[in-house]
């Protein structure tokens, strides 16, 4: 759906004069010749919708009638589509009106049913699917990039270069300078190379490919480091590949990561390799963002991090670029912001810095059962890349650290190995000052035991006709019953029962008493 549009200003066209026989007896169809109509996607026609944004723009530019086939449910809403104040586009509930032969039907439902109706029935129409593929120009006119392994006759006719030439490498003789020719070109080397080879009046193309080229497979080759008589050594890619997760930026969406994937796929067909996806996942990092906009000389909005990092440590900027928001999100940069983040390095300092850790497994109650809980969020996150909410964790681990009289030697070690992703400096000094073995990296990551996140003891909130009106501490092994009851004897909330019926009891499990009267 799409509301307070602006009809593109851009948009040009041109009545014919003509009209087109409308094949659902609605009316013939005004022919008009637009700006913005691509000749070599899909049929190269477009029919002035009421339900595609760019037509309705148009349409409403140059008052060409339109007739809105499908509602939303909501008849406010359908009575402004009605009225053409916006354009209805893609609704899976929209309310079919026309063809009357799916009159009262939602538009998702029936999307197949119209198709098969226009080809079958009317014979109007046929199914087809067109893609959107573009052929890759691959040549450039620079020196990066592979040289294309082409060579041409006197009389200028291409051949490939044979294998036993292979690989046909750059030459070593190029000068940039702007002389309006691709810089090989220019080579006395190449152009030497390649008569000595084929002959006298042989010429090389002086084209290099897109880098995009060797980025689509590269990651098969950075295995086979060394080796010139296979691709990759089929026992390494089973090992390695395919790539674990590739973190790039959405920029690369309708180039690099399209051309791997093809380049993988060929690779397959022909036998070089045994995978036919070149990535098990893929992120796209957010962006950090200034008041807003996207940092740029341009805007004079760029942050340099050297004067942060100066003032505050890298750890210290590193963790509040991750606190910020959702690693795919991104945020937007405040210089008050990092004040949060240094106080919270602090207190980590002081207190691993000052505490006298008891022996271990002598240490609060609820420090174990913290501890465990926040292991288990802070390895998943990490998993997730949600490094912002493994911050929050370690954050409220750090409270309840603070608070105990108790601490064994263990947890300290623990919470400094979940914290060492996050800030490797940090935690390699920590790791050293409570006499910690080895480097911090080096050692393994700490695994949660689920038995142990269950509290002795659980604080219940009591709610009485929906406002609280006071807490109970119950064992967590006691039964729905039993803590109702001890709900009810509370004294801060026994005065609100005195004289009325209780009609219900609802018991959230570990949180919540409600009672009803």
């Amino acid at each position: 759906m799409s509301k307070g549009f602006n009809p593109g200003e851009d948009m040009e066209g041109v009545f014919t004069g003509l009209h087109v026989d409308n094949p659902f007896g609605t009316g013939d169809l005004p022919l008009w010749v637009a700006s913005y109509v691509l000749a070599d996607y899909g049929s190269g026609i477009v029919h002035c919708s009421a339900h595609d944004e760019r037509d309705f723009a148009f349409a409403k530019k140059y008052d060409i009638p339109l007739r809105p086939v499908m509602f939303p449910e909501d008849p406010i809403e359908a009575e402004k589509v009605r009225n053409l104040e916006y354009c209805l586009m893609k609704d899976e509930n929209a309310v079919m009106q026309q063809p009357e032969k799916f009159k009262g039907r939602k538009w998702g439902e029936v999307r197949e049913d119209i198709i098969r109706y226009m080809s079958d029935d009317l014979k109007v129409a046929r199914s087809q699917v067109n893609y959107k593929l573009r052929d890759w120009s691959i040549s450039r006119q620079r020196y990066w990039g592979a040289p294309i392994p082409i060579v041409y006759d006197p009389e200028g006719n291409p051949h490939p270069i044979p294998e036993e030439h292979l690989p046909w490498e750059l030459p070593r003789d190029v000068e940039f300078k702007p002389t309006g020719t691709a810089p090989l070109a220019q080579s006395k080397e190449l152009k030497d190379r390649t008569e000595k080879i084929f002959g006298k009046g042989w010429t090389p193309e002086v084209d290099t490919m897109d880098t995009f080229v060797c980025s689509s497979f590269y990651q098969f080759r950075y295995l086979a480091e060394g080796s010139d008589t296979e691709f990759v050594p089929r026992d390494i890619e089973k090992q390695w590949m395919p790539v674990d997760i590739y973190i790039g930026g959405p920029e690369h969406a309708c180039m690099h990561l399209i051309y791997t994937r093809f380049v993988t796929m060929a690779l397959k067909d022909f036998g070089f390799v045994g995978v036919e996806e070149p990535f098990e996942r893929l992120v796209h990092q957010g962006l950090i963002t200034n008041g807003g906009a996207k940092m740029s000389k341009s805007k004079g909005n760029v942050v340099s991090p050297d004067a942060f990092i100066e003032k505050y440590g890298s750890d210290t900027f590193r963790m509040y670029l991750m606190f910020m928001g959702p690693f795919t999100d991104g945020g937007d940069w405040n210089d008050t912001g990092i004040n949060g983040t240094d106080r919270f390095v602090k207190r980590v300092w002081k207190l691993f810095s000052e505490f006298k850790f008891s022996p271990n497994g002598s240490q609060d109650s609820n420090v174990s059962t913290k501890l465990h809980a926040v292991m288990k969020k802070v390895t998943e996150d990490i998993e997730k890349l949600h490094f912002n909410t493994c911050i929050s964790s370690l954050m409220e681990l750090l409270n309840t650290l603070e608070k105990a009289e108790k601490i064994d030697e263990e947890t300290a070690k623990t919470f400094i190995k979940l914290l060492a992703p996050l800030a490797p400096h940090l935690t390699e000094e920590l790791w050293e000052k409570i006499g910690g073995k080895g480097f911090i990296i080096d050692q393994e990551w700490p695994n949660f035991n689920s038995a142990l996140m269950v509290a002795d003891t659980l604080t219940i909130a009591v709610q009485v006709n929906g406002k609280l009106r006071g807490t109970i501490s119950v064992d967590s092994s006691a039964s729905k019953e039993e803590i109702i009851a001890l709900a009810k004897e509370d004294t801060n909330v026994s005065k609100f029962l005195k004289g009325v019926d209780i009609k219900k009891e609802i018991y959230v499990p570990g949180k919540l008493v409600s009672l009803v009267v």
